[in-house]
């Protein structure tokens, strides 16, 4: 019996000494892996919460960037329909004055536009159909043919309906407006008999602000999804 509890003892002795060293090796090893567990999470935490971050100051200044859109188209088509109504009118107008009022609002609406598409993170390039006052006239108004008038509002309509987000919108918005700019400009300069433009003046204002009423749908739409 002596050499029974002898026996014992030295089992559970090299039991215990086995569990302390089993502790001494793996106690570490287990500490270090929930550490980088623990770490690993910390991490995965931080990086979401910057990305929601950026996502957040991406929002703003994209809704930033819509809302200064809308301000600056409304101030164009405004402007374009005091003009088109003093032209009804046949009043004269000056075109130094005209281009005063008209073209500093065409370069802001346009920025805006870029600003938009960088905003957006989609490079769009410029936005479609911006002709200058000669190459614009010769396409809608050719002196040898008949006007295109009708096709070219056809066209718009077509772009307009197949817009998809807020960007493509409004450069429907700035093509328009940029039409009816050098529409008015050529009124005014009697470049086009006011018989002939002026209805399609006044087509193109009633296009635009359609084109506008979608582009301020679309940005209304993508804040509200936008919204964490």
């Amino acid at each position: 019996m002596a050499d029974a509890g002898a026996l014992y003892g030295l089992v559970g002795g090299l039991g215990a000494a086995a569990v302390g060293g089993a502790a001494t090796i793996f106690g570490p090893l287990l500490l270090h892996r929930r550490q980088a567990r623990q770490q690993r999470a910390l991490q995965a935490f931080q990086d979401q919460q910057e990305m929601i971050e950026e996502q957040r100051k991406t929002n703003a200044e994209f809704a930033s960037h819509a809302h200064s859109a809308r301000m600056a188209s409304r101030e164009w088509l405004e402007t374009l329909r005091r003009i088109a109504y003093d032209l009804w009118a046949r009043r004269r107008l000056d075109i130094e004055k005209t281009d005063a009022e008209l073209l500093p609002l065409a370069k802001k609406a346009t920025e805006h536009w870029y600003l938009l598409a960088t905003a957006s993170g989609i490079p769009r390039g410029s936005p479609p159909g911006l002709l200058g006052q000669g190459d614009y006239l010769r396409a809608i108004f050719p002196l040898d043919g008949p006007s295109h008038a009708d096709k070219y509002l056809d066209e718009l309509r077509v772009l307009r309906s197949n817009t998809r987000d807020s960007t493509d919108s409004y450069g429907c918005v700035v093509r328009t407006l940029n039409a009816a700019t050098l529409t008015s400009r050529a009124i005014v300069l009697r470049d086009l008999s006011s018989a002939e433009a002026l209805p399609f003046l006044q087509a193109l204002l009633t296009e635009a602000e359609a084109a506008r009423r979608r582009f301020v749908d679309f940005a209304a739409e993508e804040a509200s999804t936008a919204e964490p």
